[in-house]
């Protein structure tokens, strides 16, 4: 995939493909790569589009390898399902759905399945995810470290209680921001955290001594 991947960043670097950029810095996500997959972001504009489509002809005239259009799939975030549906039908991929079972693809890729191409699971993917001790491969669930960094940023509000971030949440949640048991005000993704967090306490994953308050002077 080094050579779509030249392909792609040459069009980012002539302004062909813009990526996403990242709040207000220079740095722009254009492309990622995971085995033979790979994930392209843009804005949203029929340009765009076409830049896109032309990369994978050019590569497929350079290299002889045919990108399969067909099989592809186009996410619009932020647009009607109706537009949506118009671009895909104009490329001649198909309509995805966000959010899009991640899992579940590192287990196909896991088992050599394709599509039309299933195989046999031999062994339940739980068990695969499981620890060496517990008799899986330590593979490790990309649930688990989701969960993970959810709660890291609990950590983070006690570390920087003073962060632009943490102000606005203890102006909307109130100076504990709900993490005295006190119900949060709206929600979202906060809120979602703090279910994270509670729940990992509850079935015993964090201790009560993961998080230690340090009353100041003020």
């Amino acid at each position: 995939m080094e050579g779509l991947h030249l392909f792609l960043r040459n069009k980012v670097r002539t302004g062909d493909i813009r990526g996403v950029h990242l709040n207000t810095s220079d740095v722009a996500i254009s492309h990622l790569f995971y085995t033979d997959d790979v994930i392209i972001l843009s804005d949203w504009d029929r340009k765009s589009m076409i830049n896109i489509i032309k990369v994978f002809d050019e590569f497929y005239k350079s290299s002889g390898l045919k990108l399969n259009v067909s099989k592809s799939h186009i996410y619009g975030i932020g647009v009607t399902d109706t537009v949506v549906n118009q671009f895909a039908s104009d490329m001649g991929c198909s309509k995805g759905s966000l959010p899009f079972k991640l899992e579940s693809h590192r287990a196909k890729f896991f088992w050599g399945q394709s599509v039309g191409n299933k195989k046999i699971h031999w062994v339940k993917w739980e068990q695969v995810l499981a620890s060496f001790d517990k008799g899986g491969l330590d593979i490790g669930s990309l649930r688990a470290f989701n969960c993970s960094f959810l709660c890291k940023w609990i950590w983070r509000f006690y570390n920087s209680d003073n962060s632009m971030w943490a102000i606005v949440l203890k102006g909307i949640h109130g100076q504990r921001a709900g993490l005295d048991g006190g119900t949060v005000l709206t929600n979202g993704i906060w809120a979602n955290m703090l279910k994270v967090f509670n729940n990992a306490k509850r079935l015993g994953h964090l201790s009560s001594n993961t998080l230690r308050v340090k009353v100041g002077e003020g």
